[in-house]
């Protein structure tokens, strides 16, 4: 929580703006603005979704992100299964195999220590086996996030998409592996 601030909407949309490439100013998914009464209009404005989705469920599974060029999601993986709606601008999806979890270093809850842009294989030598899948998804594309699937964002220029894990069926999973320390 030491990055979370609050701010009008209006001022971090002049500062995204003003900053130009930056990893100063990003509004992630954690910011619940979806879930505010005084934003169900930005919900109306996605439209219809597709017949496989809750539409009921979209209050609480819909998420916003909104920033300059620039901006990483690090490397990790989500417990449900996702679509990602890019409004304006592309990123850049890196993505990894469930398969190759172990040799992604996860020590901690979902994330990964490793930087899919710059690995340090001496200190993460495995990750040198591992594919890597890349994607660039533009305004107006919708891209699915299969269950477990690890995946690095980076915004190429500004940003705003739309994130939603609404799928008409059960959509959360948990697993233990004994060979990740913290389990």
């Amino acid at each position: 929580m030491q990055h979370r601030r609050r701010v009008r909407l209006g001022d971090f949309v002049n500062q995204v703006l003003a900053a130009g490439p930056s990893k100063d100013h990003y509004l992630t998914a954690n910011n619940e603005l979806l879930r505010q009464p005084q934003f169900a209009s930005l919900l109306r404005d996605i439209g219809s979704l597709p017949d496989y989705c809750d539409a009921s469920q979209l209050t609480h599974s819909g998420s916003s992100w909104f920033g300059p060029a620039g901006t990483v999601t690090q490397l990790h993986h989500d417990a449900l299964m996702l679509f990602h709606t890019q409004v304006v601008g592309h990123k850049r999806w890196r993505f990894v195999s469930p398969l190759d979890t172990l040799k992604l270093y996860n020590y901690y809850d979902v994330y990964s220590p490793v930087n899919i842009d710059r690995p340090d294989l001496n200190r993460y030598p495995d990750f040198s086996q591992v594919k890597v899948l890349e994607v660039i998804v533009e305004a107006g594309e919708t891209m699915f996030l299969p269950l477990g699937w690890w995946h690095q964002v980076t915004a190429l220029d500004l940003s705003l998409s739309f994130s939603f894990s609404n799928p008409g069926v059960p959509n959360t999973f948990s697993y233990r592996n004994p060979d990740i320390r913290n389990w």
